[in-house]
Protein backbone atom coordinates (compact mmCIF):
# COMPACT_ATOMS: atom_id res chain seq x y z
CA UNK A 1 0.00 0.00 0.00
CA UNK A 2 1.52 3.22 -1.15
CA UNK A 3 1.14 6.22 1.04
CA UNK A 4 -0.57 9.17 -0.63
CA UNK A 5 0.23 12.79 0.18
CA UNK A 6 -2.92 14.57 1.30
CA UNK A 7 -3.92 17.52 -0.93
CA UNK A 8 -3.00 21.01 0.30
CA UNK A 9 -5.86 23.00 1.75
CA UNK A 10 -7.53 25.29 -0.82
CA UNK A 11 -6.87 28.45 1.18
CA UNK A 12 -3.06 28.25 0.92
CA UNK A 13 -2.84 29.47 -2.73
CA UNK A 14 -5.27 32.29 -1.89
CA UNK A 15 -3.12 33.34 1.07
CA UNK A 16 0.04 33.28 -1.06
CA UNK A 17 -1.65 35.41 -3.77
CA UNK A 18 -2.84 37.88 -1.13
CA UNK A 19 0.66 38.26 0.34
CA UNK A 20 2.18 38.74 -3.11
CA UNK A 21 -0.47 41.37 -3.93
CA UNK A 22 0.24 43.30 -0.74
CA UNK A 23 3.99 43.27 -1.38
CA UNK A 24 3.62 44.37 -5.00
CA UNK A 25 1.21 47.14 -3.96
CA UNK A 26 3.62 48.33 -1.30
CA UNK A 27 6.61 48.58 -3.63
CA UNK A 28 4.80 49.84 -6.74
CA UNK A 29 2.63 52.59 -5.19
CA UNK A 30 3.70 56.23 -5.62
CA UNK A 31 5.67 57.62 -2.72
CA UNK A 32 3.94 60.21 -0.55
CA UNK A 33 3.93 63.63 -2.13
CA UNK A 34 4.95 62.39 -5.57
CA UNK A 35 1.51 61.48 -6.79
CA UNK A 36 0.12 63.21 -9.86
CA UNK A 37 -2.52 65.41 -8.30
CA UNK A 38 -5.38 66.57 -10.46
CA UNK A 39 -6.92 68.77 -7.77
CA UNK A 40 -5.97 71.81 -5.74
CA UNK A 41 -6.52 72.60 -2.08
CA UNK A 42 -7.61 75.89 -0.57
CA UNK A 43 -6.10 75.95 2.93
CA UNK A 44 -7.99 78.11 5.44
CA UNK A 45 -5.79 79.66 8.13
CA UNK A 46 -6.96 81.53 11.22
CA UNK A 47 -4.83 84.21 12.88
CA UNK A 48 -5.56 85.28 16.44
CA UNK A 49 -6.77 86.43 18.74
CA UNK A 50 -3.12 87.11 19.58
CA UNK A 51 -1.39 87.63 16.23
CA UNK A 52 1.15 84.90 17.03
CA UNK A 53 -1.62 82.28 17.22
CA UNK A 54 -1.96 80.67 13.78
CA UNK A 55 -3.85 77.50 12.91
CA UNK A 56 -2.75 75.32 11.20
CA UNK A 57 0.96 75.79 11.69
CA UNK A 58 2.84 74.91 9.58
CA UNK A 59 0.85 75.18 6.37
CA UNK A 60 1.53 72.41 3.84
CA UNK A 61 0.87 73.32 0.21
CA UNK A 62 1.51 71.80 -3.22
CA UNK A 63 1.97 73.68 -6.48
CA UNK A 64 -1.40 75.18 -7.49
CA UNK A 65 -2.84 75.17 -3.93
CA UNK A 66 -4.04 78.39 -2.29
CA UNK A 67 -4.22 79.71 1.26
CA UNK A 68 -6.66 82.18 2.80
CA UNK A 69 -5.94 83.86 6.15
CA UNK A 70 -8.63 85.31 8.42
CA UNK A 71 -8.01 87.42 11.53
CA UNK A 72 -10.26 86.46 14.43
CA UNK A 73 -11.15 88.26 17.66
CA UNK A 74 -11.20 86.85 21.23
CA UNK A 75 -14.79 85.61 20.68
CA UNK A 76 -13.71 83.55 17.67
CA UNK A 77 -15.47 85.86 15.21
CA UNK A 78 -13.94 87.67 12.26
CA UNK A 79 -12.06 90.69 13.63
CA UNK A 80 -13.59 93.58 11.67
CA UNK A 81 -11.77 96.19 13.80
CA UNK A 82 -8.25 95.34 12.61
CA UNK A 83 -6.63 94.83 9.22
CA UNK A 84 -4.54 91.74 8.47
CA UNK A 85 -1.38 91.72 6.34
CA UNK A 86 0.64 88.69 5.26
CA UNK A 87 4.23 89.05 4.00
CA UNK A 88 6.29 86.17 2.57
CA UNK A 89 10.05 85.91 2.17
CA UNK A 90 10.19 85.04 -1.53
CA UNK A 91 8.64 86.33 -4.74
CA UNK A 92 8.61 82.84 -6.30
CA UNK A 93 5.96 81.46 -3.94
CA UNK A 94 2.77 83.35 -4.87
CA UNK A 95 2.33 85.32 -8.11
CA UNK A 96 0.02 87.83 -6.44
CA UNK A 97 2.65 89.05 -3.94
CA UNK A 98 4.13 92.52 -4.35
CA UNK A 99 7.42 93.87 -2.91
CA UNK A 100 7.15 95.67 0.43
CA UNK A 101 9.07 98.96 0.10
CA UNK A 102 12.11 99.39 2.38
CA UNK A 103 11.80 95.89 3.89
CA UNK A 104 15.02 94.31 5.07
CA UNK A 105 15.25 91.41 4.46
CA UNK A 106 13.02 91.73 1.38
CA UNK A 107 9.38 90.81 1.91
CA UNK A 108 6.50 90.36 -0.49
CA UNK A 109 2.93 91.23 0.54
CA UNK A 110 -0.13 89.19 -0.37
CA UNK A 111 -3.42 90.83 -1.38
CA UNK A 112 -5.44 91.61 1.75
CA UNK A 113 -8.73 93.34 2.44
CA UNK A 114 -9.61 94.08 6.06
CA UNK A 115 -9.26 90.90 8.13
CA UNK A 116 -8.77 88.62 5.07
CA UNK A 117 -5.73 87.77 2.92
CA UNK A 118 -5.56 85.40 -0.07
CA UNK A 119 -2.42 83.93 -1.56
CA UNK A 120 -3.50 82.89 -5.02
CA UNK A 121 -2.07 79.63 -6.34
CA UNK A 122 1.41 78.45 -5.37
CA UNK A 123 3.57 79.02 -8.45
CA UNK A 124 5.08 76.08 -10.29
CA UNK A 125 8.47 77.76 -9.80
CA UNK A 126 8.22 77.47 -6.00
CA UNK A 127 10.99 75.20 -4.75
CA UNK A 128 9.77 71.74 -3.77
CA UNK A 129 10.75 70.87 -0.21
CA UNK A 130 11.75 74.44 0.66
CA UNK A 131 10.54 76.05 3.85
CA UNK A 132 9.14 79.53 3.23
CA UNK A 133 8.70 81.98 6.08
CA UNK A 134 5.81 84.38 6.44
CA UNK A 135 4.82 87.14 8.81
CA UNK A 136 1.30 88.03 9.89
CA UNK A 137 0.51 91.58 10.99
CA UNK A 138 -2.66 93.00 12.54
CA UNK A 139 -3.19 96.75 12.47
CA UNK A 140 -5.93 98.46 14.42
CA UNK A 141 -7.25 102.01 14.40
CA UNK A 142 -4.22 103.19 16.40
CA UNK A 143 -2.06 102.51 13.36
CA UNK A 144 0.73 100.57 15.07
CA UNK A 145 0.88 97.00 13.65
CA UNK A 146 1.34 93.94 15.84
CA UNK A 147 3.70 91.57 14.04
CA UNK A 148 4.44 87.87 14.60
CA UNK A 149 6.81 85.72 12.60
CA UNK A 150 8.36 82.31 12.46
CA UNK A 151 5.39 80.55 10.91
CA UNK A 152 6.23 78.56 7.82
CA UNK A 153 4.83 77.33 4.56
CA UNK A 154 6.28 74.12 3.21
CA UNK A 155 5.73 73.35 -0.44
CA UNK A 156 5.35 69.59 -0.62
CA UNK A 157 6.50 67.65 -3.69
Amino acid sequence: MASETPPAPRWIPILIALIIGILVGHFVRPREGRENRTFTVNQSVTVGPPVAAVHPDPIYLHHGDTADWTLIDPSGNIDALRALYIDVDSPDLFPSSTPVPNSNPPRYRLPCKGPHCSSGAVQSGATIGRTYKYWQMAQGASGEPVIADGHIIIVKP
